[in-house]
């Protein structure tokens, strides 16, 4: 089958466009795009430095400045403060954490934990006045008990007794750990001494409450002599796991209370659920300082306020003017390699027309070409022999020859879309070439614009296309194809300049 038959004419709307060679025609063009950003970084950047200049000494901007000032400070020591709260909640929950993770009374279960309970009197030693008798020695011994009961709870819980405890304890335990296990209640209208010792095993509970009516006991020899005269009595002493989880804490006064007051007592439910309640609450406060220190926002300067503010200023347009020149330019490269409607890439006439491509000739777009154009070429495929006009005509010749049978003395047609110039240098030197082989080449030139070209085509049955990157259009490509399928000519191959 004849080469003209095997044509495709692909619709435009169906060929497919590689983006890697549009990255290379746009990075081909590196110095444009280059200059054209540096044209929009002078001209962005200048504008600023000027505008910035001519504000420099304005009753306005000193205005303006002594504001942005009284601004700035108070930012200064909003963020300070915000930053100090930060630090200080961050410690502070830090402690806690701890804390609630070494606590024996963080980790008790109420409906598990074992309670003891601890009762003791306190009365005067001598014999006690009738009201009728003597009412003042009444009330003044009065007084020195609730002293002495008093006294009987600072030594309970100022570490005197604490440590007596602790030493006897089987397991150690810290103090601190210790303490919240005890608590006390003075009834000072009773002369009663409540104490309560919590924890999770029996054992524990028990040793603790003995050590401490123990000590008070030994105590009261001291007391007797240094506070006041007096008989320590322990009424009630008890150990055990009751639904019961409430603990007596506080003093009552001596004019009397209801002791079921939430005031007279406390829960180790109620215990727990206030010091977790305190962690979030520092955890609630620690996210609401950590918002506004991320929505303070650091007042920003006049424009120029200052020589380093403009030049700053003139800086960082000029750095925009830059990235946003060289993004435009590069932009409309890329429409025109999308929109040109013209023969872009070589390969586009083998893959919609199915036509052989003969040569391949990159031009170069500059008359000195740097390391950086020959990188860009050799990443895009492009090389030497192929930014040489001569190699890619000779390159030509041989693909032809080799298609061609000279014996039977053919004659070839060269035709093509490519500017009138480039055209006739490619088919003089491909005549020279092919002549020499016994080849008659017969120049038309563009068969669409050229009556002379029609004329011509009628010579010769075999054709080669000389087509131009950026100049060809498609349309003009179809039309000439569409008259070769229309005179039955055979299409040799096409080179492309």
């Amino acid at each position: 089958m004849d080469q003209y038959q095997s044509v495709n004419f692909q619709d435009d709307d169906e060929s497919e466009i590689s983006l890697l060679d549009l990255l290379y025609h746009i990075l081909r063009r590196w110095r444009s795009i280059l200059l054209f950003a540096m044209l929009f970084c002078v001209l962005l950047g200048g504008f600023k430095l000027v505008k910035g200049i001519r504000t420099l000494g304005s009753a306005d901007l000193k205005d303006e400045q002594k504001n942005y000032e009284s601004q700035l400070e108070g930012y200064t020591i909003s963020k300070e403060h915000l930053e100090n709260q930060v630090k200080e909640l961050t410690e502070a929950i830090q402690d806690k954490e701890d804390y609630y993770d070494h606590s024996v009374l963080m980790k008790l279960d109420p409906k598990q934990a074992y309670k003891g309970t601890v009762t003791f009197v306190v009365t005067d030693a001598g014999e006690v006045p009738s009201a009728e008798a003597n009412r003042d020695l009444s009330l003044a011994i009065d007084r020195k008990m609730n002293s002495v009961l008093g006294s009987y709870v600072a030594l309970i819980q100022n570490g005197t007794i604490l440590r007596d405890v602790q030493n006897g304890l089987s397991s150690k335990l810290d103090q601190k750990y210790l303490a919240e296990l005890i608590y006390t209640q003075v009834d000072y209208q009773s002369k009663l001494l409540h104490i309560t010792v919590v924890g999770d095993d029996k054992q524990q509970v028990q040793s603790i409450s003995d050590a401490i009516v123990q000590g008070l006991q030994n105590a009261s020899v001291q007391m007797n002599a240094s506070v006041a005269a007096h008989r320590l009595e322990l009424l009630s002493s008890f150990v055990g796991n009751d639904a019961d989880t409430s603990i007596p804490i506080g003093m009552i006064p001596e004019a009397g209370a209801n002791t079921s007051d939430v005031s007279y007592q406390t829960s180790i439910e109620d215990i727990q659920k206030s010091y977790t309640s305190s962690i979030t609450d520092m955890q609630n406060q620690l996210l609401d300082c950590n918002n506004q220190l991320s929505e303070l926002e650091e007042p920003e300067p006049p424009v120029g306020a200052s020589r380093a503010s403009v030049l700053k200023e003139g800086i960082k347009y000029g750095i925009i003017g830059f990235i946003t020149g060289a993004f435009v330019l590069a932009f409309v490269y890329a429409l025109q390699y999308l929109l040109c409607g013209k023969l872009m890439d070589s390969d586009e006439l083998n893959d919609r027309y199915g036509i052989l491509l003969l040569g391949d000739y990159y031009a170069p777009l500059h008359a000195h070409t740097n390391r950086i154009d020959r990188w860009i070429d050799r990443m895009s495929g492009i090389t030497e022999d192929k930014r040489s006009a001569e190699s890619v005509y000779a390159l030509s010749a041989a693909n032809i020859m080799a298609q061609v049978d000279a014996e039977k003395n053919p004659k070839l047609l060269l035709m093509g879309n490519a500017k009138s110039e480039d055209f006739d240098a490619a088919a003089t030197v491909l005549s020279k070439k092919l002549c020499s082989s016994g080849i008659d080449v017969i120049a038309a030139g563009n068969v669409n614009e050229s009556a002379s070209a029609i004329e011509k085509l009628q010579q010769a049955e075999q054709v080669v296309l000389i087509e131009q990157r950026g100049a060809s259009r498609q349309q003009d490509i179809q039309k000439e194809l569409l008259i070769l399928r229309k005179l039955e000519k055979k299409i040799i191959g096409a080179i492309v300049l």
